[in-house]
């Protein structure tokens, strides 16, 4: 296991690097996505976050050694790196752990199928609040105010996120802010009024439990 530091926007690896390993997230935050427009345009597929792996898409695939995204330190970051023998060693010897895998894989697998029916189904509005009810729940702080997503959200992470453009996503931050759901100061979101923001998302329970983020 080798501990690495990154700082806010070092990129982890890039699309079709070598695939040596998986990567555990120990403090930070990471972020992981693919390019597409022939590489003119970026997507982020998850977020990771301490206790958190990525990078095990190809561990399993013995004639594919090549990444299929890149991922790329959001905030300063600490992760350790986990040789690929040596994790499917740890697999072999612990049938507990490979079994707590294949739960987490599984996971990804219905998380992206409701990723992909919100995108088809619901407003602009209603995914970028699933986004941040999601993000609230994994990340967020309560104050006087409401409950402050912990994280500092560049404009550009959420149009990457959601696959939308700059306008479509200021035009609905704007809207959400002056209905009073949520407040927008720089990078800093906070949520002012779950319920209503709830009612435009209409969650899976999971997915606000942080369990599909």
């Amino acid at each position: 296991m080798i501990p690495i530091q990154y700082k806010e926007d070092d990129l982890i690896f890039q699309e079709g690097a070598y695939a040596s390993g998986i990567y555990l997230v120990c403090q930070g935050l990471v972020i992981y996505g693919a390019y597409t427009e022939g590489g003119k345009k970026r997507h982020i597929v998850k977020l990771a976050g301490a206790g958190e792996i990525f990078g095990e898409e190809e561990l399993f695939l013995k004639d594919y050694s090549s990444r299929f995204g890149y991922a790329k330190a959001l905030v300063d970051t600490e992760v350790v790196f986990v040789e690929r023998r040596a994790f499917l060693g740890l697999l072999e010897r612990e049938p507990s752990i490979f079994l707590d895998l294949c739960e987490r894989l599984v996971r990804e697998i219905i998380l992206l199928e409701y990723k992909l029916t919100c995108t088809a189904c619901k407003t602009i509005e209603g995914n970028i609040a699933l986004l941040l009810l999601a993000l609230g729940s994994k990340y967020g702080v309560r104050d006087d105010k409401g409950l402050q997503i912990d994280l500092e959200l560049r404009r550009a992470t959420l149009m990457e996120i959601l696959g939308i453009s700059r306008e479509s996503l200021m035009r609905a931050l704007r809207k959400l802010t002056q209905r009073g759901i949520i407040l927008c100061q720089d990078r800093r979101i906070t949520i002012l009024d779950e319920d209503r923001l709830k009612s435009l998302a209409e969650p899976l329970p999971a997915y606000l439990e942080g369990k599909l983020l």
